[in-house]
């Protein structure tokens, strides 16, 4: 909770809605933020999942999968070189859309493969970190209700 504090204290450099933030602050420090090394851990697990996957999938559900699962630590990255927080808040949701686009590629994969006995474990981490996101979303724009 500490290191969210202090990585808030550098992202945000005024209080009120919107008002514009110190880029390079903010883009030096997103590697401080918990949750968004835990969407590169997932990121990793994700695509060694993938790797166990049939052949016939890699161009399907292998594919969005590894789109969708590299889509959620960039957009954060994107996002913390936004000038605003409401900005930051949208790159946020675009983050957290592409995890519950993960979540639901990997339940079709549990489906379609029940010998993949990792799946539930890698739906668990994403709707953990889905969380995590929304409320991350709502500390930087507590504002924007369009969530």
């Amino acid at each position: 909770m500490a290191e969210l504090k202090k990585w808030r204290c550098l992202l945000t450099a005024s209080k009120a809605r919107g008002k514009s933030r110190d880029a390079s602050k903010c883009f030096a420090c997103f590697n401080l933020v918990p949750h968004f090394r835990k969407t590169r851990l997932k990121l990793i697990a994700v695509y060694e999942f993938i790797a166990s996957l049939p052949e016939q999938e890699k161009y399907n559900l292998a594919s969005q999968l590894r789109r969708a699962v590299t889509s959620v630590p960039l957009n954060i990255a994107e996002g913390c070189g936004t000038a605003s927080n409401t900005e930051f808040g949208r790159f946020l949701g675009f983050a957290y859309r592409s995890l519950k686009e993960v979540v639901t590629a990997l339940e079709l994969c549990g489906r379609l493969y029940p010998s993949r006995d990792r799946t539930q474990s890698l739906i668990d981490q994403g709707n953990q970190i889905s969380k995590m996101t929304v409320g991350l979303m709502q500390k930087v724009d507590p504002g924007n209700h369009e969530r």
